[in-house]
C-alpha cells in the first residue's frame, strides 16, 4: 500500500474516524468504571508494605524540604500524592534520636515510619493513606487517557476504545494505580516520553521539544530506573536519522544525515540541560538533604552498603556466605563502575546528594536480593522471571488479544499495510516509537537481579494495549463482523475475570494458572503479598471473638492499630501485643510470604514449610491464610 503524501500532516477533518464523540463518551466511561472500581477495590485494604514509608517521606519533602528518608525514590511523584494537603495533616517528631540518625544510617528508616504513621498522637493513618491514594489514583486515570489519545491519533476510534478497555479492566493497574507508589507514575513519564518522541520525529517543533525534553526530566525525578530512558531514546532518534522518511524540523524538512544528527544533539543537550534543572529543582536547589546547614548524609552508609552487594554478586557461586565471609569480601572490593561515578559526582557536588544517594543505593539493591519462582528461590533471580510473571499475571482476554494481535500485525505486513489510521502512516518510525521502548525496558528488568513483583514492568504494558488497539481497528475494517464478534467475547471475558477478582487486585493471577490460590504456588511479594490485607484480618476476628489469633504478617503496618489481639509467630512484623493468657480456640494466621518461605525474615524461611502442605480453612484477601493447628491434615 503506497504511504500517502502527506503522511508527517496532522489529520484532516475529512479523514478523523466517524462516531468520534459516541467513542469518546465510551473511553471515558470505561475510565471511570477503571477509577470507581481501582479506588472501591483500594479502600478494602491497609497500607501496602511501602505505602507508609512513601507518604511519610512525601511530606517530609514537601513541607519540610528534607530528603533524608526513602533515598531509593526521587521526590517528583511524592510532590503529586500530596498535594494540596496541609502539612500539619502529618505530625512529625523531628526531635526524636531516629530523625538525626536517618542522616547516619539507613537501619532506622522502617522504625522513623511506623512511629511517625502509627504511633503518634493525631495522625489518622488510614485518612492520610487515602488522600495519598485519591491523588496517585489520578495520575492512573491520565496514564489511561494518554493511553486512548495516542491509540485514536494512530488507529482512530475503535483503536481508542480497545486500548482503553484493556487498561481500564487490568487488574494489575486496577490494584497499583491507587497506591502511593511509583510504579504507575513512572508508566505515565515513559508512555508520555515516548509519545512526544513520536511527535517530535513526525513534525519537529519547540513545542513538541520541550515536551519531549520534560517527559524524560520527569522520568529521572520519579524513578532512578528512568536513566534508561536516555539510551532508549537515544536509539530511536538515530533510527530516525537513518530512516529515509521526510523530517521537518521547526518548518524546514531535513534530509541531511549529518544535519538529521546535529538536531539530534542539540535535542539531547536541551534535554540533559533541563534534566539537570529538574533534579536540582525537586531537591530546592539544594546539594544538602536537610535545610539546616551541615545536615548532610553519611554518604559512606551508602557506599558500604554497594560495597556488599557488589561483593555477595561476585561470589554468587557461594550460595550462603557467612558474615564473616562477606565482611572479608568487603575489605578486599574495589568500586564498579556505576559506583565510582556516584563517587564523583557526590564528592564534586554535581547533583543533589540525596539524589546521588539514592541513584547508588537503588543500583546496588537491584544487584540481589532473595527471591521465589514456582516453588524455587534464589538471591539473583532468573532472566524469564518478568515473562514468566507477565504470562502469570496477565489477563486470559489481553494474553488472547495479544496474541490474536500478532497475527494481525505479521498479516498486514505480508501485505505491505500498516494497522492504523491513513492518516498516521508513518509506518516504520511509529513502529519503532511503540516497540523500542517496552523492549529496552523489558530487557533491563530481564538482566536485572530483581525479581520481586510485576509492578516493576507495568511502564511496558500501555504500548501492548496501543498495540493490540491498533490491530483491532485494522481487523475492524478488513474482517468487521468476524472483528466484532471476537472483540465482544473477549470484552466479556476481561470484564468477567476482572470483576470476579474484585477487590483483591493485587494478588491477581489469572484463571489458567489457578486464581490467587494457584499464584501462591508461582510468585510472591507484591505479586500476592504486600501485608495489604490486615483489615480483613482484624473483622474476622470481630466474627469470631472466641479464639485466640496467633499471627505471622509480613509487612510494614502496626496489627494493634487495627485492634488486633494476637500472639506474634516468629518471623512475623509487628510488636508483640501485649494480651492476658491464650484463651479460646487456637488459630495460626501467616501471610502467604512466610508460608512460601519468602519473607523478609530469613528466620522464618523453613519454620512455616508445614503449612505449604496444609489446607487452610479460610484464605483472606489471597494473602493471608487461616489454619487450625487442631485439625488433622
Amino acid at each position: 500500500m503506497n504511504t500517502p503524501k502527506t503522511s508527517n500532516q496532522p489529520a484532516s477533518s475529512a479523514s478523523r474516524p466517524r462516531g468520534g464523540k459516541a467513542a469518546a463518551i465510551i473511553c471515558i466511561c470505561l475510565l471511570a468504571i477503571f477509577g470507581s472500581l481501582a479506588w472501591w477495590a483500594s479502600r478494602e485494604k491497609v497500607p501496602t508494605a511501602d505505602e507508609p514509608l512513601h507518604l511519610v517521606s512525601a511530606y517530609l519533602a514537601a513541607c519540610y524540604g528534607d530528603f533524608r528518608c526513602n533515598l531509593e525514590d526521587p521526590p517528583l511523584w511524592k510532590y503529586v500524592a500530596v498535594a494540596g494537603s496541609r502539612c500539619a495533616n502529618m505530625r512529625l517528631d523531628l526531635q526524636s534520636w531516629r530523625w538525626a540518625s536517618l542522616l547516619k544510617t539507613l537501619n532506622v528508616e522502617g522504625d522513623f515510619v511506623e512511629d511517625t504513621l502509627y504511633h503518634t498522637p493525631g495522625n489518622d493513618a488510614d485518612a492520610l493513606v487515602r488522600g495519598g491514594r485519591a491523588r496517585s489514583l489520578a495520575v492512573g486515570i491520565i496514564l489511561g487517557a494518554l493511553i486512548a489519545w495516542w491509540a485514536w491519533k494512530l488507529g482512530g476510534a475503535v483503536a481508542a476504545i480497545a486500548a482503553t478497555a484493556l487498561f481500564a479492566l487490568d487488574a494489575n493497574f486496577l490494584a497499583h494505580a491507587p497506591l502511593v507508589k511509583n510504579d504507575v507514575f513512572f508508566a505515565l513519564a515513559v508512555l508520555l516520553s515516548a509519545y512526544w518522541l513520536w511527535r517530535v520525529g513526525r513534525w519537529m517543533t519547540i513545542v513538541r521539544s520541550l515536551a519531549l525534553c520534560l517527559s524524560v526530566a520527569a522520568g529521572l525525578t520519579i524513578k532512578f530506573t528512568g536513566i534508561l530512558l536516555i539510551p532508549t531514546l537515544l536509539i530511536c532518534l538515530l533510527i530516525r536519522v537513518m530512516l529515509p522518511l521526510p523530517w521537518p524540523v521547526l518548518g524546514r524538512p531535513i534530509a541531511n544525515k549529518w544535519a538529521r544528527l546535529g538536531v539530534v544533539g542539540c535535542l539531547t543537550a536541551a534535554g540533559f540541560m533541563i534534566s539537570l534543572l529538574a533534579i536540582w529543582g525537586c531537591y530546592r536547589f539544594r546539594w544538602s538533604p536537610s535545610p539546616v546547614a551541615g545536615e548532610n548524609l553519611d554518604f559512606g552508609q551508602v557506599i558500604f552498603v554497594a560495597s556488599e552487594e557488589e561483593s555477595i554478586l561476585a561470589h554468587r557461586d557461594i550460595s550462603l556466605p557467612t558474615r564473616q565471609q562477606i565482611d572479608q569480601w568487603v575489605t578486599q572490593w574495589r568500586p564498579g563502575w556505576f559506583v565510582r561515578i556516584g563517587q564523583f559526582m557526590e564528592a564534586h557536588h554535581l547533583l543533589p546528594q540525596s539524589w546521588v544517594a539514592g541513584m547508588v543505593y537503588s543500583y546496588a539493591g537491584s544487584l540481589q536480593r532473595k527471591t521465589f519462582l514456582c516453588g524455587q528461590y534464589s538471591r539473583f533471580g532468573w532472566w524469564y522471571y518478568f515473562p514468566a510473571a507477565m504470562l502469570f499475571k496477565t489477563p486470559l482476554a489481553t494474553l488472547a488479544a495479544g496474541l490474536a494481535a500478532m497475527g494481525i500485525g505479521v498479516a498486514a505486513f505480508r501485505k505491505n499495510e500498516l494497522p492504523t489510521a491513513p492518516a498516521a502512516r508513518t509506518s516504520s518510525w511509529t513502529a519503532c516509537c511503540l516497540t523500542i521502548p517496552p523492549i529496552f525496558f523489558l530487557a533491563a528488568a530481564m538482566s536485572s537481579h530483581i525479581d520481586i513483583g510485576l509492578r516493576h514492568v507495568l511502564m511496558i504494558y500501555p504500548f501492548i494495549y496501543i498495540g493490540i488497539g491498533l490491530a483491532t481497528a485494522y481487523a475492524w475494517r478488513r474482517w468487521p463482523r468476524a472483528a466484532i464478534v471476537c472483540a465482544a467475547v473477549l470484552f466479556v471475558g476481561l470484564a468477567a475475570e476482572t470483576l470476579a477478582a474484585f477487590p483483591d487486585y493485587i494478588p491477581f493471577f489469572n484463571a489458567a494458572v489457578g486464581g490467587s490460590r494457584g499464584g501462591a504456588k508461582l510468585l510472591t511479594d507484591s505479586n500476592i503479598d504486600w501485608g495489604q490485607d490486615l483489615g480483613l484480618l482484624r473483622d474476622w476476628q470481630k466474627q469470631h471473638p472466641d479464639t485466640q489469633l496467633y499471627l505471622c504478617y509480613s509487612g510494614t503496618a502496626d496489627p494493634r492499630y487495627y485492634d488486633l489481639h494476637y500472639v506474634r509467630l516468629p518471623g512475623g512484623s509487628g510488636p508483640q501485643d501485649e494480651q492476658p493468657e491464650p484463651h479460646g480456640r487456637p488459630i495460626v494466621a501467616i501471610s502467604i510470604a512466610n508460608i512460601q518461605g519468602a519473607g523478609w525474615y530469613p528466620t522464618a524461611n523453613d519454620l512455616y514449610a508445614d503449612y505449604r502442605h496444609r489446607q487452610p480453612m479460610e484464605v483472606l484477601g489471597g494473602s493471608i491464610y487461616l489454619f487450625d493447628p487442631l485439625a488433622t491434615h
